[in-house]
């Protein structure tokens, strides 16, 4: 990974820890383990690339869902790069800080 995303996976990652309380490694691997059956007691409303995000939030917010995230070792990506690092990082921002304040993180 170069340092463009390495320093957008931090600040989103360490924004993610600051507004919902809890220590989050790397905020937009979609590498986390948890039970299917937890997907039902989730509001999830994204479609977008912060859907990864979303599981993630709601998983912190639920204190009976056990969760356990698994570090990932980036490599590079084979094929065409569909990730617009500076759109989709503040969207991904502002999604945080939606789905924390607004409570649902709804679409608008």
């Amino acid at each position: 990974m170069t340092l463009k995303p390495k320093i957008g996976n931090l600040a989103l990652s360490l924004a993610m820890s600051r507004l919902y309380f809890r220590w989050v490694r790397d905020s937009q691997s979609g590498m986390w383990v948890f039970r299917r059956a937890i997907l039902q007691d989730m509001t999830l409303v994204s479609d977008s690339m912060a859907f990864s995000e979303e599981i993630k939030i709601e998983a912190l917010k639920n204190p009976g869902i056990r969760f356990h995230e698994i570090p990932v070792q980036y490599s590079s990506r084979l094929g065409e790069i569909k990730l617009n690092p500076w759109r989709d990082g503040l969207y991904n921002l502002w999604f945080l800080a939606r789905k924390r304040f607004s409570g649902r993180g709804k679409k608008t």
